[in-house]
């Protein structure tokens, strides 16, 4: 996770690479402590890639509006980046 401008930028590790000839995508979950709650898209950074990177706006605000591609949050506070589920879910934190 690393804040670029007014975007946080969100690379991800994992096995989620089914077609080696293409890049393929997946979904992680960013959640602010104002509970705005949206889905970024990851792509394979080339085919066959073991890694997948995604961007997400940032919005500093004190009200979120969840569903817009934008993330609301209180500066200095923490966001939350989420994927997978249960024991194989993965979570990590920063503060933009």
């Amino acid at each position: 996770l690393a804040k670029q401008g007014d975007d946080l930028v969100i690379r991800l590790t994992a096995p989620l690479n089914f077609d080696y000839k293409k890049a393929e995508t997946g979904s992680v979950t960013v959640v602010s402590a104002l509970g705005d709650e949206e889905k970024v898209t990851v792509t394979e950074d080339s085919p066959s890639s073991p890694t997948l990177t995604g961007r997400i706006k940032l919005q500093p605000a004190t009200a979120a509006r969840s569903g817009d591609k934008s993330l609301q949050f209180k500066p200095g506070t923490t966001l939350k980046v989420s994927h997978g589920f249960g024991y194989l879910g993965r979570h990590a934190t920063i503060k933009p």
